[in-house]
């Protein structure tokens, strides 16, 4: 968009309604992190319930705005103060899939919470009139009311958070989870193997899931997803052989051209009776002449999630796109038919309007350095701030940190320690070793007993057996914990005894030394299927990392504080204000030389009825544009299919009414108003005030303009 252009999302009314949804993993060693999320959840509240205050520069003043969304004169608050949210957490646990033998995992009741909310499966825990979710109500107007003190609103969220656990479902399931408690049209209410086909197929529906889900989402608010894992998701497959993952058993191997590249069209399992049309016979393979299945100490259950379509030749999860589509299409097929019917997140629910595109966002604090997604001056400044928080990241960035999985071989990313293997990757062959970002970073040999060698993952992991992958990044406990008998027999540490071959960087004493059965610190994986979700939804997704950088929980940047920082700035960014950001020149009849053009999905007609025209060719690629950055069109949506109408401008008799009477005339259209000293200035300074914020500008609209389904921007083109 060329920089003189000016666009902004105008609103009559902004949205103080949020659906706040935490998906947790809750498989071993997640403690660390969950009591981290738990600590930002008072963070958290704070900014969404009293938000900052911004200068006429943009940047935050230092103070907070009222619960009624006034800041001092000169500056704004950055977003409406929310004065409605429905809070809830679910965990990762999908349970087996099918599997159910002696011996396979993730067969147990704890493994399985079936993308249930906590507060109605954990018992004791507080919720809202036993709807499973906590209810945020200053006004006292719900029946029965919700709570209305914020200090006891974000209790009740960290006692929630930490109510997860860590003995769930090593096979987390972060994506597929959120996945079918807000979208899956037809969640299943169990997943059985067919002994006959041997394969396993989702039955019945969840009526449990499909009744939290309609108490909790509504289609006015704004729907945020925070979204916590430290491992790579494992969504694996309901229908089929999915559930081979979870088997003991010992998979199958892939063919010789799985390894070098698994896109290749002749990577296959060795277990095939047939190769691909025009590859060679498996019989001949090099690979299959080892035998069809891993031998002994091959296929460790620990990594079963790990590259399947290059050790296996299948892959046995569910493909992205799923989640890809699931956050940003109208429609999704229905598991019954495959028809496709409108996808719950955007339907119009209870009577109320549908929610509109922009207003949904995914936070994924997942397995990524955080000097890979944080901003310049977080890599010497004391604080964190993270490039999300102003939008998607750079194609460098995605570069660095997610490669591209998809090309034919597939791409690493050029961040070494983003690369995911067991091996020390100071072995790989052709492995960049330094991190883009701060190239006096190395990777460090797993000989190393410094813990500090670099300041990303501390050093490489020995190589025992294959069990375990190479960490993304480390970070340091608050308290270390000691790896002995005294915690149970859920084993969530990585310093026992036994575990002192792998010499782990988690092990050693901050100042270096030895490995010992103290844990000094957290990890984490990296996070690759999850990034792509993050790159591939756009302005939807925001990227922060689970390994953070402060320790002192007296900052704003301790733990996850900054994750909830980007979430919050991501919703100023593309909710708007009713309030204006500048001032407009107005002409002799009080107009102004901008244009307001709404957006709208579905069949395009610029109604002039409705006060609609066509828009200027020339304006069109500026204003997509402008529609993508913040997330009302993209994956889901393409933004050529927006349908983009300009608004009429009101005039004479009807612009005066629209700027002077409290009653808007019926005429649909617009009126600018602004009562701002210094300022061109328009209307009644009552009907200017009534506006978000403490600089009484604003675009008034009138006689139902815009649309419900629209979304409205003020485009003043470059001089």
């Amino acid at each position: 968009m060329p920089s003189g252009a000016r666009v902004e999302v105008v609103r009559d009314k902004v949205p103080n309604k949020l659906d706040l949804l935490m998906m947790i993993d809750n498989s071993i060693s997640m403690a660390d992190k969950q009591e981290l999320l738990a600590d930002a959840m008072q963070h958290l509240v704070e900014r969404l319930v009293l938000p900052r205050c911004l200068g006429t520069d943009g940047e935050p003043t230092g103070q907070q705005a009222s619960a009624a969304g006034l800041c001092p004169a000169g500056s704004l608050p950055e977003f409406f103060p929310f004065a409605d949210i429905h809070a809830a957490v679910i965990t990762s646990s999908l349970g087996a899939h099918g599997a159910t033998e002696r011996g396979d995992v993730c067969i147990s009741v704890e493994d399985d919470d079936h993308a249930r909310l906590l507060g109605s499966i954990r018992p004791g825990l507080p919720n809202w009139n036993n709807k499973g979710f906590l209810a945020w109500d200053p006004d006292q107007s719900l029946t029965p009311p919700g709570m209305n003190v914020a200090a006891e609103f974000a209790a009740g969220l960290s006692e929630t958070v930490e109510a997860a656990g860590d003995l769930g479902c090593g096979y987390e399931a972060p994506l597929e989870a959120w996945y079918r408690f807000l979208v899956y049209p037809e969640p299943p209410a169990a997943v059985v193997l067919d002994p006959v086909t041997n394969r396993s197929a989702p039955q019945g529906i969840s009526a449990e899931v499909l009744a939290e889900r309609a108490a909790f989402l509504r289609s006015d608010s704004v729907l945020a997803i925070v979204m916590l894992s430290d491992e790579n998701d494992c969504s694996i497959l309901d229908d089929g052989y999915g559930w081979l993952v979870a088997r003991s058993n010992k998979m199958f191997r892939s063919t010789s051209q799985c390894l070098s590249n698994p896109n290749d069209a002749c990577c296959q399992s060795c277990g095939e009776a047939v190769a691909k049309q025009g590859c060679p016979a498996i019989q001949n393979d090099s690979e299959c002449a080892k035998g069809k299945t891993f031998g002994v100490g091959e296929d460790d259950l620990n990594l079963r999630c790990f590259e399947q379509k290059r050790r296996f030749g299948f892959d046995l999860l569910h493909p992205v796109e799923r989640y890809i589509t699931g956050l940003t299409a109208l429609e999704v097929p229905r598991r019954s038919d495959d028809a496709l019917v409108p996808n719950p997140i955007y339907a119009s629910r209870n009577g109320a309007p549908p929610r509109s595109p922009e207003q949904v966002l995914l936070l994924g604090i997942v397995g990524v350095p955080w000097q890979d997604v944080a901003d310049a001056k977080s890599l010497t400044g004391a604080g964190l701030k993270f490039l999300g928080e102003a939008g998607t990241l750079s194609e460098e960035r995605w570069d660095m940190i997610l490669g591209d999985p998809s090309a034919d071989p597939p791409v690493r990313p050029s961040d070494p320690f983003m690369f995911e293997t067991p091996v020390d990757r100071t072995t790989v062959p052709g492995l960049p070793m330094t991190n883009p970002v701060i190239p006096t970073e190395s990777v460090v040999s797993s000989s190393s007993t410094n813990p500090r060698a670099n300041a990303i993952n501390g050093h490489e992991s020995a190589n025992i057996g294959e069990r375990d992958l190479q960490y993304a990044c480390t970070f340091q406990l608050a308290t270390p914990i000691t790896c002995d008998a005294a915690l149970g027999g859920g084993g969530a540490c990585d310093c026992f005894e036994e575990d002192g071959n792998f010499n782990r960087s988690l092990c050693q004493p901050p100042g270096g030394g030895p490995t010992g059965i103290t844990q000094y610190f957290g990890k984490a994986y990296p996070g690759l299927r999850e990034l792509q979700v993050l790159k591939a939804v756009g302005a939807h997704g925001i990227v922060t990392s689970a390994c953070p950088k402060i320790s002192d929980t007296s900052s704003d940047s301790y733990g996850y504080r900054p994750a909830m920082d980007a979430l919050a700035g991501r919703v100023a960014k593309q909710l708007g204000r009713s309030c204006l950001s500048q001032g407009l020149e107005l002409d002799a009849d009080g107009r102004i030389a901008c244009s307001v053009v709404t957006a709208s999905t579905g069949v395009c007609a610029c109604d002039p009825a409705q006060g609609l025209t066509p828009i200027l060719e020339a304006a069109s690629s500026e204003l997509r544009s402008a529609l993508e950055s913040f997330g009302y069109c993209g994956a889901g949506l393409p933004c050529a299919d927006v349908c983009m109408c300009e608004l009429k401008q009101l005039e004479g008799a009807e612009l005066s009414a629209c700027q002077n009477q409290d009653e808007p005339p019926s005429a649909p259209g617009y009126c600018y108003l602004s009562a701002v000293p210094g300022e061109d200035n328009a209307g009644s300074a009552a009907q200017a005030a009534d506006c978000l914020g403490a600089a009484p500008r604003r675009i008034r609209f009138s006689g139902g303009a815009p649309r419900e389904s629209s979304v409205a921007l003020l485009y003043c083109p470059e001089p």
